[in-house]
This record gives C-alpha cells, sequence and structure tokens, in this order.
C-alpha cells in the first residue's frame, strides 16, 4: 500500500537522529497535528472496539482520518530518512487495547515478514503510535536499545519503558526486542502498530544530511554500526586502514580471552583494521557462544572479503543450525544464519563464491546462499540469472530465498520474466509467519519493488488482485508505480 502524500515537505531526520538509530533501534517523533486530532480519533477507536471488535488487518479502512499521520510532514519525514523514498505500508497492522489487568508479555520480536530471514539492514521498520497518554501504570510498551541486531534476548540490556505524550510516533528497526509491560492502571492503553518496509536500497541518503563522518559511541558494534551508516549513505565500505603487527597480534591473542567482552572488542578491532592474518582466528570465531562475539567476528571477516572463510562457516551452519531454527518455534526461519552477514559486509566480492553456492547440492546451503545475495542488494545483480533459475528448485526454501533477493536486488529483464512465471507456481510450500502462501506473496513483493513495472509485470499484478489477502496487496502497491 502506498501511504498517502504529504501535503507539504517532510521534516528530514538529521545526521544525528539517523546514528542514533542505527545504534538504538528506535527514535521517537512528534506529529504536527493539530492537538485534537488524537483524543477524536482515540474516541473513533473507542466506539469500534465496542462496537465490532478489534479490526485487526481492516484497522486503517475503518479509521480513515489514520492517513493523516501517515501524510504528517514530521512522521512521514522519518520514514523517508529510514526507509528512503518511495516506502511501502504493508498490510498487516493491527490496534493493540492493553486493557487494565493485562499482565505483562515476554520479550519477542515480531514474525518475520514472510517468514524470511532477519536481516541487520533498514529494510523494514515498526511504527508505533500512541492516541493518549501512556503513564507508567499502563503497561507502556518496553523496547531493549540496540537489540534488534541479535537473534535472542540478552540480559543487561537497556530497556526503555515508552510512557509517552498523546500523538507519539516510535519507529523501530522491525527485528528489535520488546514487550507490553503489565497494565496495573485503570485506563485501556493503546497502541496502533504498523509496517512499513523500503522500495529500493540507498544510493544516497535520505535524510537532511550535512556531515558523512560516523560518529561512533562506546560500544560492543562499532564495524557493524559503521557499516550500516555507509549503506544507509549508499556508498561503498571504506577499506580497512593498516595496523602495526603487533597489535594485531594482540587483538588475535584477545580472541581467546575468557571474557566475551574482551572477544566482542577484539573481534570489533580486527574489522576496523587490515588484518588478513587475522582471518582464522575470526573464522574461528563464529562458533563463539556468544551471538555478540559471532556478529562481530562476521563483519570483520565482511571487512577483510574474507570470502572463503565465510562461504566454509555457512556451509557449517546450513549442516548444524537448520534444524535448529525450525525447532525453535518462534517462525524463524531455518536458514537464519551469521555468516550471510558477514558476506553481505563483503559486498560483491561475495558474489561469485554465492552464486556457485545455489547449485550446491545441499538445499539448505543454496537457500543460505540466496540470503546473503538478498542481504547485499544491487551489487548482487550478476547473480540474478542463477537466481531466476532457483525459483524453480525442488526445495521451497530456496525458492523463497530466492524470490526475497530478487526483491532485493531489484528486478529488470530477466528476473522480472521469471518472477512473472513464478508467481503461477502454486506448489504446497510450509505455512510460515503470517503468510499463507509465502512463496507467492515473496515473488509478488519483488514485483511490487519494480522502479517501472513492465507491462507484463502490470497484468500478472493486475490478475493478482483477486488473489489472497497479502498477494494482492503487495500487487496494489506494484500497480501504484505502473
Amino acid at each position: 500500500m502506498k501511504p498517502p502524500i504529504a501535503t507539504e515537505p517532510p521534516h528530514l531526520l538529521d545526521d544525528a537522529t539517523v546514528q542514533r538509530y542505527i545504534v538504538d533501534g528506535h527514535i521517537a517523533v512528534r506529529p504536527t497535528l493539530p492537538t485534537d486530532y488524537h483524543p477524536a480519533l482515540k474516541a473513533q477507536l473507542d466506539a469500534l472496539i465496542e462496537r465490532d471488535g478489534n479490526p485487526g488487518n481492516d484497522l486503517i479502512e475503518r479509521v480513515p482520518d489514520l492517513a493523516r499521520l501517515f501524510a504528517d510532514p514530521a512522521v512521514a519525514g522519518a520514514l523517508q530518512s529510514l526507509l528512503g523514498p518511495g516506502y511501502i505500508l504493508h498490510r498487516h497492522c493491527h490496534c493493540h487495547d492493553w486493557a487494565p489487568g493485562s499482565a505483562g508479555q515476554a520479550w519477542h520480536k515480531d514474525y518475520p515478514i514472510g517468514g524470511h530471514p532477519r536481516c541487520h539492514r533498514s529494510r523494514w521498520a515498526l511504527l508505533f503510535y500512541y492516541p493518549q497518554d501512556v503513564s507508567d501504570d499502563m503497561g507502556p510498551t518496553a523496547v531493549q536499545s540496540s537489540s534488534q541486531y541479535y537473534m535472542d534476548p540478552r540480559s543487561g540490556m537497556p530497556e526503555v519503558a515508552l510512557a509517552v505524550e498523546t500523538g507519539t510516533v516510535v519507529i523501530a528497526h522491525y527485528d528489535i526486542w520488546h514487550r507490553a509491560t503489565a497494565n496495573t492502571g485503570d485506563r485501556t492503553r493503546y497502541m496502533l502498530k504498523f509496517l512499513f518496509t523500503r522500495r529500493r536500497d540507498p544510493t544516497v541518503p535520505a535524510w537532511d544530511a550535512r556531515t558523512a563522518a560516523w560518529t561512533p559511541p562506546p560500544g560492543d558494534h562499532r564495524t557493524l554500526w559503521q557499516h550500516m551508516w555507509h549503506w544507509h549513505r549508499g556508498e561503498a565500505k571504506p577499506a580497512p586502514a593498516p595496523e602495526d603487527p603487533g597489535i594485531i597480534a594482540t587483538h588475535i591473542a584477545a580472541l581467546d580471552d575468557p571474557d566475551p567482552l574482551a572477544r566482542r572488542h577484539a573481534a570489533d578491532d580486527l574489522g576496523t583494521i587490515r588484518a588478513p592474518t587475522a582471518v582464522p582466528a575470526l573464522a574461528a570465531r563464529l562458533r563463539d557462544e556468544d551471538e555478540a562475539v559471532r556478529l562481530n567476528a562476521a563483519y570483520a571477516l565482511g571487512a577483510q572479503e574474507a570470502v572463503d572463510a565465510l562461504i566454509d562457516a555457512l556451509r557449517c551452519e546450513a549442516a548444524e543450525r537448520w534444524q535448529g531454527n525450525l525447532d525453535r518455534g518462534d517462525f524463524t526461519d531455518p536458514g537464519q544464519f551469521d555468516a550471510p552477514y558477514g558476506l553481505a559486509a563483503a559486498g560483491a566480492a561475495a558474489v561469485p563464491a554465492l552464486q556457485q553456492a545455489l547449485s550446491d547440492a545441499d538445499g539448505p546451503v543454496r537457500a543460505a546462499a540466496a540470503t546473503a545475495l538478498g542481504y547485499i542488494g544491487p551489487a548482487a545483480a550478476p547473480a540474478a540469472g542463477a537466481l531466476v533459475q532457483a525459483l524453480a528448485d525442488d526445495d521451497e526454501w530456496v525458492r523463497r530465498h530466492a524470490a526475497e533477493a530478487l526483491g532485493c536486488i531489484g528486478p529488470t529483464g530477466e528476473a522480472a520474466r521469471g518472477l512473472i512465471a513464478a508467481l503461477e507456481d502454486r506448489r504446497p510450500v510450509t505455512r510460515w509467519s503470517l503468510s499463507t502462501d509465502p512463496f507467492r506473496e515473496s515473488v509478488a513483493s519483488a514485483l511490487a519493488r519494480m522502479e517501472s513495472p513492465t507491462a507484463a509485470a502490470s497484468t500478472a499484478l493486475r490478475a493478482a488482485l483477486a488473489d489472497g489477502e497479502y498477494v494482492r496487496a503487495w500487487a496494489a502497491s506494484g500497480l501504484q508505480t505502473a
């Protein structure tokens, strides 16, 4: 769905706010709407829910005044800054009416859209809207700052309770850990949740950019954060700087320190310098019990363009973690691995090896290779032909990951023709996450991201308007650019 167009120029974010979002995973936005808008909208919600119950995905249709919120220049400007121009409003939404007496939730991530592997890059965002003041006793939403890069919740991470003023909008990375806290008060707390996705990867900054400098805060993931900053700016990653061999040796030794914090910092430091001698030690840390160490090792290997080591790690993860991911019971994609993040950080240098891995005899390896190519995005365009062939793979996860990858790369020519044909593929697939038809939903979402749909693509998308809920929603989004 295309969000309503703002009636005045969007209020774009500044450099500091975008950098804070990259690190913390959430920002608060104050709409410019008149003060009477929010209580009036809350009154509509009260009447609607009392009369008809929760509207679910029909929330926007049942409360059309929400269009004014999406068109607000502060809200639209923040979304454009983080997701780029032409961002898409996803069909799924929900009005969380958190009644008095509601117990606190466990920490969770929202189900992955389409059941795909989660991606560190800001391709999806959550928007939380609060049409009333939220006090501490109303069960405010809580988020774990900086948790969006982790697959498992972490003890000791900062918990931020969103006790906010009327009308506040919070935009968060889709994969942030969050929960509703207990409502011990006597008022229902509304939180309206919406999902947004970018149409294409960035080529230039989409915010009010004034400096290219990254000002890193203290923390565990400077290499990862800096990578995200350059990605948001549409820039190639900077070449690692040379360093004294003695300092490199010290960092390598620290990778074996019994303290996970020391290992994290050592791997992070090695991601900022040119250190080919550290590759074997970093590769060993991809099996570390500490997730933060594994991530830093993956990004450090990507910075070194150590593609062979990362491909070896991908094969090991495919053999050792596939079934465990399925057994998590939270709709984690079975191909949710760490090595693809490093391969994405390596960028174009990883594409030939990943293209070769698409023809591996092992289905999980093929699926993970497709995921990594999707993480890379447009720089993986040379592999588009191989991904089109993967759309017909016997393994449903390979097909699903290939469709998602083509959408991230940006389908043109052969890829578009392959996706149009795949939209007719009705082989049974595993229902996963919110999806009822996840492969074809992925195909439709890839076609929806075409900058200028071909006549054939437009015809296929128009036919899909009679399809299932999410397929037809993606089709409608794609046709809005036709």
